[in-house]
């Protein structure tokens, strides 16, 4: 992941008033800092998939996804699709690392496969049916 992340650290609320006021010393600000800068939705991550058509690119994203949950070690919580062509989707997934102490680990998604993928437009939405290997 392009920013590290810690779970667990703890933050003095006195530290981060002071910081928030412009009275936190130095020491102070950069733990302050330090901390802000590893946690928190406020430092998504960003995906992007293309291909050549609305199946493809579905299998495309969600492989991305994966991706980013299997190397990185990533637990999305939320993801928004900032824009998105039959194309083209660019998107961002808002989480954090996984810790084994506070996420269930279950059956692991290897990859969305193209058997029996579909996209189609219905009533202004999509709906998509895709199979996943695990």
């Amino acid at each position: 992941m392009k920013n590290e992340r810690r779970i667990g650290a703890h933050l003095d609320t006195q530290k981060l008033l002071d910081y928030l006021d412009g009275q936190a010393d130095t020491t102070s600000r950069r733990e302050v800092e330090e901390h802000l800068g590893r946690f928190g939705d406020d430092l998504p991550d960003e995906v992007r998939a293309q291909a050549d058509g609305p199946e493809l690119l579905l299998v495309a994203w969600i492989d991305e996804c994966l991706y980013v949950h299997e190397i990185e070690a990533f637990v999305v919580s939320r993801v928004e699709v900032g824009s998105c062509s039959d194309t083209v989707v660019h998107g961002r997934l808002y989480g954090e690392p996984l810790d084994a102490a506070r996420h269930r680990l279950g059956t692991v998604v290897k990859a969305a496969t193209l058997h029996g993928v579909s996209v189609q437009a219905r009533e202004g939405r999509h709906e998509v049916k895709i199979i996943v290997d695990v």
